[in-house]
């Protein structure tokens, strides 16, 4: 910063209200912005995120904790949330915690030292009730992106999976089928829900009682062939 305040012949102070877009009670005008970019630009310069962070100021990084980038839902996500951070001058930082509470809670050091301006948590874990006693200890906002139960004291965007399994119940009982098999993707947050309002549903109308099949399979593509494979 000192190379480019010597270089545009201005102040260091300048120079980083300037690069970080800071109000000024003096206004800069345009022709000493424009030394000032000229300048970082030949000497090739950039702000340092960490040392940002360091000093209290944005990072201008989000960190997010996936599941699995794999999972043909959570891919698309992670693709628009990665556009929307750059619309708004954010980057992303991507953790594969591969569903093991363990590597999450790695993650969130790494995110930690990254001094995140936010972290996003996509989908949820096995038991990490002990993940987010310790991610509720993260310097920055957290929330939490389809997980099906909410975390107390932390905001979580969910679909409604309740509202989504009834609709879809109502749909093929007013075709008028009462043998309704669900494929049940094991523990995810949001199976669970769709599981309960299923049995829900079935239990209401008489139909539980061995007219119908909910078989648990693996959550990935594979699970699902195998069990429509048995459920036919």
């Amino acid at each position: 910063m000192s190379d480019v305040a010597e270089r545009a012949q201005v102040s260091q102070s300048t120079v980083s209200r300037v690069l970080n877009q800071s109000p000024s009670l003096v206004p800069i005008s345009e022709e000493t912005r424009e030394r000032v970019l000229a300048a970082a630009r030949e000497l090739g310069y950039r702000p340092n995120p960490l040392a940002r962070g360091l000093r209290g100021s944005s990072v201008l990084l989000l960190g997010l904790i996936v599941r699995d980038v794999a999972d043909l839902f959570f891919a698309p996500m992670i693709s628009e949330l990665s556009v929307l951070a750059r619309a708004n001058g954010y980057n992303l930082v991507l953790g594969h915690a591969g569903s093991s509470p363990s590597e999450a809670l790695l993650l969130k050091d790494v995110l930690d030292a990254r001094h995140c301006d936010g972290v996003m948590v996509l989908g949820d874990m096995p038991d990490d009730e002990t993940i987010f006693a310790e991610i509720r200890r993260l310097p920055c906002p957290v929330v939490n992106l389809c997980r099906g139960q909410a975390v107390a004291g932390l905001p979580t965007v969910n679909v409604d999976n309740r509202k989504g399994t009834q609709l879809v119940l109502d749909y093929l009982t007013a075709l008028g089928h009462t043998r309704i098999g669900m494929i049940d993707g094991g523990w995810v947050g949001d199976i669970r829900e769709r599981r309960e309002a299923y049995r829900s549903f079935m239990r209401a109308r008489g139909w539980d009682d061995g007219a119908c099949s909910v078989l648990s399979g693996r959550n990935d593509p594979i699970g699902g062939y195998r069990a429509m494979e048995a459920l036919l």
